[in-house]
């Protein structure tokens, strides 16, 4: 755990001003009686709008004590001043709701009894100390535990749980996503994790977060190079100049290198329609900077970490007659000049993210050919031979290939990393691996796998994190979660694709006449974030996360979502971008 005491992203602003000792989390029991969190309050104001909190009343019983505690917590801009009001002496002190963030639909309607009153909420979620998603716990019907006594002959809460807990419909009215930009572990490419933040505080929210660093749940899939034990200053205060000035306390050795890749983590992390054009950061009064740089950065630094591009080519490459072919536009593909363009049965391919290598799956999905993609003379190497149904391959910045083999007892996922080796290497990914998977897709900065899971009654799309050494060499893959996503009249997805570093685009049928892809945050928080339908068949995605155009593949080629149909020639059975 951090020296340092960490300001809950929940309550940036609010706590600016209040000090509050952090103790241990008073527990969600399974049992006990359960009182509404008044039914009758007044409906909740727009984003934007001023709310304030009633303290407690003179004679107020403990249900409307622990009610007025809950609603004080809605008072906006967000203050917990009041809310400390329904609190004993004591708890003042040791309550700290900068543990969790829990948002609910909706509390029962059952009472508590004189000193114990337990509320139960209906659909909770839950975000964690740093503003990550962390989705439903357990049934989505948590029970939050208050104990009460009299002091100076009013009752207050003794005991109450250390989380901010408010609606849900105020929580999506006055937060939004963002991402923290750390490193992989090889420092080689910045990875992108959603946060919640307070739309009004976005700026010290992220600040905050960076500082808060990842944490244990990301150890081994990203670092960071922002100095353990900084704390931030009273603010993140922004000049004319649009330049934000962040004062850190405490002490730091960092390299040049070092710093620079800090400042890349904070340009990256600032730069987010937020308004800024630059930032200086000083630690412990004194300025950062590295070798030939000025004390005021750019937010704009460190485009050549970028998760999106990484050098990407963002060329089309499509399958035409078991041939692969390649353009920079859908309606222009010509033969790759390397073997690939003549070698023919190609079923499926990927091709790597600088298109120097694709990996073709041939010989009915039994078989992986790696071979150059403009390289003619660069031979044809098969990497498996053995397999019993290969889906697409896909690639990684590192040119890591990924595969998943679809066995008579499951899928087997593998990895294949040509600068140590020459065979795959199994990984387990619990969740995926055993399962029936229909497609999958690895992230650019090598840091996720998704895949679409095919359930008894609906299709599931799970999302596991992969771990690497500092030196590269992946270490494991940890257990997936599903995420939640969209559907209609039909429960299976069609086909997946990136729309962000952050954001999976998943097609699936609407009704029996619509289809729709619905952009999904890898976190799942708050659902889908985009809907586009169309009433066209839509087979596939042809997407990626830099922000290239998005096509869905219909009966006579493509439909691009925001400037109409394309035809293809006949014989081509799919096309793509790299990855």
């Amino acid at each position: 755990m951090r020296a340092a005491v960490r300001r809950p992203l929940a309550l940036v602003a609010a706590l600016l001003a209040l000090a509050a000792t952090t103790t241990a989390c008073v527990g969600m029991p399974d049992a006990g009686p359960v009182v509404t969190a008044d039914p009758q309050a007044p409906a909740l104001p727009e984003a934007g709008v001023e709310r304030r909190a009633q303290p407690p009343q003179e004679g107020d019983s403990p249900q409307n004590i622990v009610n007025g505690f809950l609603l004080a917590m809605t008072a906006y801009p967000v203050s917990l001043q009041v809310a400390r009001e329904f609190l004993t002496t004591e708890e003042q002190q040791s309550w700290d709701p900068s543990k969790r963030t829990i948002t609910y639909d909706g509390p029962s309607t059952q009472k508590g009894d004189g000193g114990t009153i337990t509320v139960r909420l209906k659909g909770a979620r839950w975000i964690d100390s740093r503003g990550a998603w962390r989705g439903q716990r357990g049934d989505g019907r948590p029970q939050l535990h208050f104990t009460l006594v009299e002091e100076n002959s009013e009752w207050r809460i003794s005991s109450a749980p250390n989380s901010f807990v408010v609606p849900d419909d105020w929580f999506q009215a006055h937060y939004v996503a963002s991402s923290v930009y750390y490193f992989d572990p090889t420092a080689s490419i910045l990875v992108a994790e959603p946060v919640l933040v307070p739309a009004d505080q976005r700026i010290p929210a992220l600040v905050q977060a960076l500082l808060d660093g990842p944490g244990p749940r990301l150890e081994d899939v990203v670092r960071s190079f922002v100095p353990d034990g900084l704390t931030l200053g009273l603010s993140v205060p922004v000049d004319a100049r649009e330049v934000a000035a962040i004062d850190l306390d405490g002490t730091q050795s960092l390299t040049a290198e070092e710093a620079k890749l800090m400042v890349y983590q904070f340009a990256w992390t600032l730069n987010q329609d937020l308004g800024l054009s630059g930032f200086t950061i000083s630690i412990g009064g004194n300025p950062v900077s590295f070798t030939g740089s000025s004390n005021t950065f750019s937010v704009d630094l460190g485009s050549e970490f970028n998760p999106s591009e990484v050098q990407a080519s963002g060329q089309l490459y499509g399958l035409r007659s078991g041939l692969l072919e390649a353009g920079d536009t859908a309606g222009d593909l010509q033969p790759v000049e390397g073997p690939f363009g003549t070698l023919g049965g190609i079923e499926s391919v990927g091709v790597s993210l600088t298109a120097t290598y694709a990996a073709a799956v041939v010989d009915d999905r039994h078989t992986v050919l790696r071979g150059s993609v403009n390289d003619d003379q660069h031979p044809v190497v098969p990497v498996v031979s053995d397999a019993t149904e290969l889906l697409r391959p896909a690639w990684d910045f590192s040119d890591r290939m990924w595969l998943v083999d679809r066995t008579t007892s499951g899928a087997l996922v593998s990895y294949l990393d040509a600068t140590r080796g020459s065979v795959p290497t199994q990984v387990e990914v619990r969740g995926i691996t055993g399962r029936q998977v229909k497609r999958f897709l690895v992230s650019r900065d090598g840091t996720r796998l998704v895949a679409v899971v095919r359930g008894a009654e609906r299709d599931e799309l799970r999302i596991a994190r992969i771990r690497h050494s500092s030196a590269g060499a992946v270490i494991g893959v940890a257990a997936s979660r599903a995420v939640s996503w969209s559907s209609g009249d039909t429960q299976r997805i069609l086909d997946i694709g990136w729309r962000s570093p952050t954001q999976v685009a998943v097609l699936h049928r609407l009704t029996q006449q619509v289809w729709q892809v619905s952009t999904i945050s890898v976190d799942g928080a708050g659902g889908p974030q985009e809907r586009v339908a169309q009433a066209q068949e839509a087979t596939a995605l042809v997407s990626a996360p830099d922000g290239s155009t998005l096509y869905t593949r219909t009966p006579d080629g493509l439909l691009d979502l925001d400037g109409g149909p394309i035809t293809l020639p006949l014989g081509f059975t799919s096309i793509q971008y790299v990855g």
